[in-house]
């Protein structure tokens, strides 16, 4: 049986009608935002944070996931360089908790990605923070672009929406060929595509790329860039403005594995436009487990919609939803 994974674009195949699929899968997806400051007053050294847990989610016929975010820590970490490869954690330092949990969400999609999200409306005080943190970490799940009737070594340019603004955005698809592991011959899941056109089918052996690269000084709507971590650990002051200078992202499949992920770059200044240096965003989000649903999906009551841009705010409110 076929369940909706992005929906427009690919599903899992599970090769059992077994009851415990009745619920239809949940999706683990293991999530990281790493952030990397080059700061003038730090002497040219490198010091970030790491922010990780876990978002699940759970598909919602025909073109929905249900999600929630679960099990957020935080810990300081200690990158060789202005990347995110080989990052240290100190045997000293240990995660603490991070509170960015919240109820059940639905994120809406159309063909060309994630339209909007949907809430249950509530008044508690850090609301606006964890629904940007949820954008922020929800739209690696975006595609951007429709990919019906597209080929897998094209490359083209549009305008894509996500959590800075609408913005033209350099598209890049790609097909590798991929070592085949023995453990790959008995899987529990197979991630297959559901477009109609057959020219994003692929093989055990091969996994698609589709790589983003924005024109960030080219954009229709543009919001003030969002760092979901940037204050924790006292690395960068509150009182400063930033200014986003280049964002790209990659999105990586194959039968056995789904891969997400984003980097954004920005220049820090402080409130007399005095630059202080410079600060590296990494979301990251990679499938680890495809489990039965243990109980019926709910619904979301007293619901309040959200754009994708950070910091837009509601659409309309009703006390039910339509898909």
């Amino acid at each position: 049986m076929n369940f909706v994974l992005l929906p427009f674009v690919l599903a899992t195949w599970i090769p059992t009608n077994e009851e415990i699929w009745k619920n239809g899968p949940e999706y683990t997806f293991g999530m990281e935002i790493n952030m990397i400051a080059a700061m003038h007053i730090d002497n040219g050294s490198f010091i970030g944070t790491r922010m990780a847990g876990k978002l699940k989610c759970r598909p919602k016929e025909p073109h929905n996931l249900i999600c929630k975010i679960e099990d957020t820590k935080i810990i300081r970490v200690h990158p060789k360089g202005f990347n995110t490869s080989g990052m240290e954690i100190y045997q000293n330092e240990s995660y603490s908790p991070y509170g960015v949990g919240r109820d059940n969400f639905l994120v809406k999609f159309n063909k060309e990605g994630i339209e909007n999200y949907i809430l249950e409306k509530t008044d508690r005080p850090a609301e606006v923070w964890i629904i940007d943190m949820i954008r922020l970490i929800t739209n690696q799940l975006s595609i951007g672009a429709d990919l019906e009737n597209r080929r897998n070594d094209e490359q083209f340019k549009k305008l894509e929406n996500f959590t800075v603004g609408e913005c033209e955005t350099e598209f890049k698809i790609s097909r590798k060929r991929i070592v085949i592991k023995l453990s790959q011959k008995e899987l529990k899941y197979k991630i297959i595509s559901t477009l109609a056109s057959k020219q994003f089918d692929f093989s055990p052996d091969e996994k698609i790329q589709i790589e983003k690269r924005r024109n960030i000084q080219n954009c229709h709507r543009r919001k003030e860039y969002f760092f979901g971590t940037r204050y924790t650990k006292g690395i960068v002051l509150r009182d400063v403005y930033n200014n986003l200078k280049s964002s790209s992202s990659r999105i990586v499949f194959s039968k056995d594995s789904f891969l997400s992920e984003t980097t954004n770059e920005c220049e820090i200044f402080d409130l007399e436009k005095n630059h202080l240096g410079n600060v590296l965003d990494n979301m990251k989000l990679t499938l680890e487990d495809v489990q039965p649903a243990k109980e019926e999906l709910v619904t979301i009551p007293n619901v309040t919609y959200y754009d994708i841009l950070a910091g837009e705010s509601v659409a309309y409110t009703e006390n039910h939803y339509k898909n």
